[in-house]
């Protein structure tokens, strides 16, 4: 009977998930514990397939709609990586220049620019091993944070 606590008290001081942890975590083919953390901020999501036949949740903050792609999916399923993006079409679109002060300034989110210059604002997560749901919330609590600043940055 000691071993075992003893064993349980090294897991535990070691950071090894219980099983209770376990199920906590969120990977990236759990699309409706990603729309309930959706939703739990206040913010309306729905699932859809993309046109690779991967799951997309598409939503809003900020006053700009948002999708989470899936990635490294097989057929649609098993998929490993989750990418959080914005993109928004411009009268003028903005300047290389804007774009590379912002990618410079912000750790979180990645600016980009298509051919008429109009920007995306993406983040990538790994989830390979899949993230605590309280890490996830935190995720997305950042990513509406930098789309906040992103919108007025670009003037949106």
């Amino acid at each position: 009977m000691q071993k075992s606590i003893m064993l349980f008290t090294m897991f535990a001081f070691l950071g090894v998930p219980s099983a209770a942890a376990a199920q906590d975590l969120i990977t990236a083919n759990d699309t409706q514990k990603m729309v309930a953390a959706l939703q739990a901020e206040g913010m309306q999501a729905k699932v859809a397939i993309d046109n690779m036949g991967d799951p997309v949740i598409t939503s809003a903050a900020a006053g700009a709609n948002f999708d989470i792609y899936f990635y490294d999916c097989t057929k649609g399923k098993d998929c490993r990586s989750v990418q959080f993006s914005a993109c928004f079409d411009l009268k003028d679109g903005i300047t290389y220049e804007a774009a590379n002060t912002w990618n410079y300034d912000m750790r979180y989110g990645k600016a980009s620019l298509n051919a008429d210059m109009d920007p995306c604002l993406k983040s990538d997560v790994d989830m390979t091993k899949g993230i605590e749901a309280g890490t996830f919330d935190s995720v997305l609590k950042v990513w509406t944070q930098v789309l906040g600043k992103f919108v007025t940055d670009i003037g949106y």
